[in-house]
């Protein structure tokens, strides 16, 4: 099962020492750190998965996304 999700970035911060954002996804918030995405700004959207930011999503490219098979 894919658990990965997508969201836009509304604020990043400090705590820690960690470089954290928060992230709405739907209509929730997460906060995630950007381990992986030094250069991420608020307005980016990036995929989420194990709880870490890891890519942005360039929003211009539409993303075909695959149906999960039936069980």
């Amino acid at each position: 099962m894919d658990h990965r999700m997508n969201g836009e970035i509304v604020e990043i911060y400090i705590r820690d020492g960690s470089t954290l954002a928060k992230v709405r996804v739907d209509g929730s918030y997460f906060h995630v750190p950007l381990l992986l995405l030094m250069n991420a700004r608020v307005g980016d959207h990036v995929i989420i998965d194990a709880g870490i930011a890891l890519n942005r999503i360039d929003r211009k490219v539409k993303v075909k996304q695959t149906p999960e098979p039936a069980l």
